[in-house]
């Protein structure tokens, strides 16, 4: 295998002519070739050999032949790693560098022949070697270049390890890897002539569905369930197709059961399923019982009922049998074959402008990713499950839409086909898109929505107004309301009508509507300029025709025009875009900062992104933190956003009919506190209105945290990782072809299957390769697939005996279990989920109690947990209205660590009220200690603590604030018309005060240009004192004034000049000096030096 790379003796080739290209070399040589070639060895047939066809002159002897020849051939050992041009392969696109590039895509299907490889462990990679460097070259946040690949190839040459091969080797072993076993991106063209490079989202889902990591977490149907909801599938969105749109088919065996087509149970009823459904994890069909009339006419007995779908005995081909081809029904298999198994595979794309670049400069991209819709939320936030489609500079999300588009409604017709990995049976299925997770720009244009900044600028209702309207009472208590909703085909008519008035020529009726209506399209947009314009031209050009006349022309014109005319979203099947968009002082500072260092956060709850998690844990703890720094309208507003957090974040809902009035309460006391803090804020934050939306988001499509879209917003590392590796001449293409690779890598390590083309069978790449993701954990990190059950090593602490630990010195004596022995060894152990000082709640001897863990004991068969008891108050804070902990008697219990059910947040417990900073160390520096002093809260209390309610991990009870909202909204709406009389009053003072400094300034500017003049004037009469003291002239004859402390006439200032005292002058011309350029307020006097030094 290793001298399959490798160039073999020359005299193993076959002959050649020197005009003739030389043959690849053989799959395999009888001995491994000598790759050091000395010249002097090789006779003129063996270098001739070994070269193309070299032109030099007739009359050249044989001595420069062999010199010319020589030359060649060292030049083409030297240049073989170097001629980008002659290498296409995957990374090479990535190479930053200004060599042309081939764009050739043919394969070299007779360099290496994969098939002969399909007993090896390693298959399809030719070696372990080979597959390990192609991982390496195709990890998503470890990226190399073409130059660091080359480099590692060296390394491994230079080691010695044998089958090394050539960087151009290795591309075109990757090439040949991709072009057998992955996808190459399809080239779109939008409507708008914009190019770009899209993934096939079919084959990116025909992937998950082979894979055997993946399929068995796929859930294919809606499901109902009597617990706790926590998934998509089990809130209502799924149940809102028609049931033709779901999966109509259950495969048991050989048996395929359609919905609509008759069935039998196993009790012998006759039955027409109308919906499979999952209830409490186990299938079963609504359907309709139905039964033969000896007619042979069927008749409906049972109108609609429940079964378990394990009852169901005969299928419709089965039934046919049994009574003859007289039995006709519908015939819904005709989309697949008979060996075929249909599914409905969920979709929900996210698109967002993103940089391409990792410094500050912006260099826009609009890129849109995907996960399968159908796999649980815990498993959507692994960066292993998210999928690219596509990426362009140049092209917008509405264009990028409609290439998706075209792609799923193409399924419809022609279901993909795949391999489902689960049952080991061939398979088909059709995309749905039930949502469009997003940020809140992004949605709206979505939605053909003009913005928050819009007269309507929800665009999920219709609620809104111009800026007079929304002051009314009504409007303003409407904006803490949900209202009409909009819809897809409300939108579409609104489209409609302004194409018609851009038929007309009409600007100002379409600016018009779309003010009035906050609809407002960019595909369409572009459309109404183009009619526009067309318009004026046809009635400049034909003046006689009426506007209606032209407005049928462009009519009939428009629908000739290839491409969408509106938002593409809007031709989905079963998507409504606007309803699937789920959605101090100096002092007080440093002490909140304070507080803030001297949290424990190791039991709360965030997410890793870095903004993110910081405003998620400052809403769990700032009631705490800021309580006696604010004004109560302040507190309350920060203990309903801490009661709210909790409700948001949760990832199951125990039960929902009880949860979404409570989350209506908390959002509602939420935007009541807000109109109480700043009324005016709900009027120019969208996404204060857009709370009233959430309880029905949250029913439809379950758990707000599983529309999160921080999974992608992180995906966006490695994309920027892909586009600073292009060369940016083609950034679409490239940053697709290399997606399509790691792809293909992780489905090949995934143990995936794919479909043979000589032997139409689906295998899998070989044991060496599935086990590397298997049992590798940097692999499994680095591709973004933490693999189950792995945990850290425990730490290794020096053993002690029974007696010396915590646990034996507080043994209950009545305690039923016999104690360990006291000479018995134990060692520490630390706890990754609990560690020492965690706060948890137990159970010991059947009762619930909660606890501080004091020491954790690992022992040969048994581990302990020793716990601090403390008990829960009947009574709750005054201030806070959380449960009070505190410690009954110092009585520590011993519980088994497997009684151990949940983890309190730390400061759940949280230090009281009235701790103070102190200083309790010193600051560390590049691991060393400073002399600067840390200062944190010290506890005093350590008997006493609260249970943080605002934690993400649970939430209380929600109460309303108020219990007439309505008045207090009206309330709120003079407050705010008070509030912006003097908004309005306060703008007059400062335009006034500005006004007034204004002044001021100008008029010092002309002061200092006055000051500026009179220097000037000083200066020049000093220059003429000079002159004249220079040719012997007399003193002017008011110079002796100067002993009697008078001042020069053309020197006075205002006050000499309004009668001021001798006194006064002479002080003040003791402060006067001389400043040639310096505009003061007060005048120079230049020449009173000058005059004392004649003096």
């Amino acid at each position: 295998m290793a001298a399959a790379y490798e160039t073999s003796a020359a005299a193993n080739m076959p002959d050649a002519g020197p005009a003739t290209r030389s043959q690849p070399p053989p799959m395999f040589s009888d001995s491994a070739p000598d790759l050091d070639v000395h010249m002097d060895e090789l006779s003129m047939p063996e270098l001739l050999q070994q070269l193309w066809e070299v032109c030099w002159p007739e009359s050249s002897t044989a001595e420069e032949v062999k010199s010319r020849i020589e030359a060649e051939y060292l030049h083409l050992l030297e240049n073989a790693h170097e001629n980008y041009d002659t290498v296409d392969g995957i990374d090479d696109q990535f190479v930053g560098d200004e060599q042309p590039k081939d764009t050739d895509e043919e394969i070299d299907d007779e360099f290496f022949d994969f098939s002969v490889l399909a007993k090896s462990q390693y298959f399809p990679y030719p070696s372990k070697l080979i597959m390990v460097l192609d991982v390496l070259d195709n990890l998503p946040r470890c990226r190399f270049t073409s130059d660091q690949i080359n480099l590692i190839l060296n390394l491994l040459t230079q080691l010695g390890h044998p089958s090394v091969p050539s960087l151009k080797t290795f591309r075109r072993i990757q090439k040949g890897l991709q072009h057998e076993y992955g996808t190459e991106p399809e080239k779109v063209m939008s409507h708008l002539g914009n190019i770009f490079y899209m993934n096939s989202i079919c084959e990116t889902l025909a992937r998950d569905m082979a894979n055997p990591l993946i399929a068995p977490h796929l859930h294919f149907y809606p499901e109902e369930t009597t617990g706790p909801i926590s998934e998509t599938y089990q809130a209502e969105r799924w149940m809102e197709y028609e049931p033709s749109q779901l999966t109509p088919m259950l495969s048991k065996g050989f048996k395929r059961f359609w919905i609509e087509e008759v069935a039998r149970l196993a009790d012998g009823q006759f039955i027409i399923p109308h919906l499979w459904i999952l209830r409490d994890r186990v299938l079963h069909c609504v359907a309709s019982v139905i039964s033969l009339a000896a007619d042979g006419r069927w008749s409906l007995l049972k109108e609609q009922d429940v079964f378990p779908a394990d009852n169901l005995e005969l299928d419709y081909l089965d039934i046919q049998g049994d009574y003859g081809e007289n039995l006709e029904w519908v015939d819904s298999s005709s989309l697949v074959d008979d060996d075929e198994d249909l599914f409905v595979v969920m979709v929900s794309p996210w698109a967002d402008d993103v940089s391409g670049n990792r410094s500050k400069q912006y260099n826009k991209h609009m890129n849109m990713y995907t996960g399968n819709g159908c796999l649980p939320g815990r498993l959507l936030q692994q960066e292993f499950n998210v999928h690219f489609m596509c990426s362009s500079p140049h092209a917008s999300s509405a264009e990028q839409f409609a290439a998706f588009r075209d792609q799923v409604k193409a399924t419809e017709t022609k279901p993909v086909k795949s391999f489902n990995a689960a049952t080991q049976r061939k398979a088909v299925f059709i995309i749905r898109v039930p949502g469009l997770p997003a940020d809140n720009p992004q949605q709206s244009e979505e939605c053909s929505h003009m913005g928050s900044n819009a007269n309507f600028p929800c665009r999920k209702c219709l609620w809104g107004g111009t800026k007079v309207e929304k002051e009314t009472d009504h409007v303003y208590h409407d904006a803490h309301l949900e209202g009409v909703a909009r819809s897809a085909e409300g939108i579409r008519v609104t489209l409609t009508k302004q194409l018609e008035f851009a038929m007309l020529g009409d600007t100002k009726s379409v600016e018009e509507l779309q003010r009035t209506t906050g609809t407002k399209d960019k595909i369409t947009q572009y459309w109404i300029g183009v009619l526009v314009e067309r318009a004026r031209a046809e009635k400049a050009a034909h003046p006689r025709c009426s506007a209606a006349e032209i407005a049928a022309d462009l009519r009939v014109w428009l629908d000739e025009q290839p491409g969408d005319k509106m938002n593409p979203l809007l031709d989905i099947l079963g998507l409504d875009p606007f309803q699937d968009t789920p959605r101090w002082s100096d002092e007080d500072r440093r002490l909140l900062a304070i507080r803030f260092q001297s949290t424990d956060l190791s039991g709360l709850t965030y997410r890793n992104n870095l903004i993110g998690k910081h405003f998620k844990t400052i809403m769990q703890i700032l009631a705490l933190h800021a309580h006696d720094m604010s004004t109560p309208e302040e507190f309350t507003l920060m203990q309903t956003a801490g009661d709210l957090g909790p409700m948001l974040w949760i990832p199951e809902i125990d039960d929902m009919e009880k949860y979404i009035p409570e989350l209506t309460t908390a959002s509602a006391n939420l935007l009541d506190v807000f109109d109480a803090v700043d009324p005016l804020r709900i009027l120019v934050k969208i996404k204060l209105h857009l709370l009233a939306h959430l309880p029905k988001d949250i029913r439809r499509f379950g758990p707000a945290i599983r529309s999160s879209t921080e999974v992608y917003e992180a995906f966006n590392g490695v994309f920027r990782l892909c586009s600073i590796f292009s060369n940016h001449r083609a950034p679409s293409r490239d940053i697709a072809r290399k997606f399509a690779a790691m792809d293909r890598v992780k489905h090949l390590l995934s143990g995936g299957y794919w479909l043979d083309a000589s032997s139409r069978q689906w295998i899998q790449a070989g044991e060496g390769v599935q086990r590397l993701l298997r049992s590798d954990h940097v692999a499994q990190r680095h591709l973004g697939r933490p693999w189950a059950g792995v945990k850290a090593c425990a730490m290794k602490f020096a053993p002690f005996e029974w007696k010396d630990s915590k646990a034996g010195q507080h043994w209950e004596s009545g305690d039923e279990r016999l104690p360990p022995a006291s000479d018995s060894l134990w060692r520490p152990g630390h706890g990754d989920k609990v560690p020492i000082g965690a706060w948890v709640v137990a159970c010991h001897q059947k009762k619930t109690l909660f606890g501080r863990i004091a020491e954790l004991l690992v022992g040969e068969d048994h581990t302990f947990a020793t716990l601090e008891e403390f008990v829960c108050s009947e009574t709750c804070h005054p201030v806070f209205g959380w449960p009070i902990l505190r410690r009954p008697a110092g009585a520590e219990i011993i519980a088994k660590t497997a009684q151990l059910f949940r983890v309190l947040d730390p400061k759940t417990i949280q230090f009281v009220i009235s701790c103070k900073p102190a200083v309790v160390g010193k600051e560390m520096q590049e691991r060393e200690e400073t002399n600067r002093d840390i200062s944190l809260i010290k506890h005093t209390d350590d008997d006493h603590f609260l249970i943080l309610m605002s934690g993400l991990r649970h939430y209380a009870h929600i109460k309303p604030l108020y219990s007439d909202r309505e008045k207090l909204h009206k309330e709120a709406a003079k407050a705010r018309g008070t509030r912006q009389t003097n908004r309005k009053k306060a703008v007059a003072r400062r335009r006034e005060n500005a006004a007034g400094k204004k002044k001021a300034a100008q008029e010092a500017a002309k002061a200092a240009e006055d000051a500026a003049r009179q220097a000037a004037e000083a200066e020049r009469a000093a220059q003429e004192a000079e002159e004249a003291d220079a040719h012997g002239d007399s003193l002017p004859d008011e110079e002796p004034d100067r002993e009697e402390g008078g001042v020069p006439e053309m020197y006075q200032d205002s006050d000499s000049e309004s009668g001021g005292s001798e006194t006064e002058e002479d002080d003040d011309a003791d402060e006067y000096i001389h400043s040639s350029g310096r505009q003061t307020g007060r005048e120079t006097w230049a020449p009173a030096r000058k005059k004392r030094k004649r003096f």
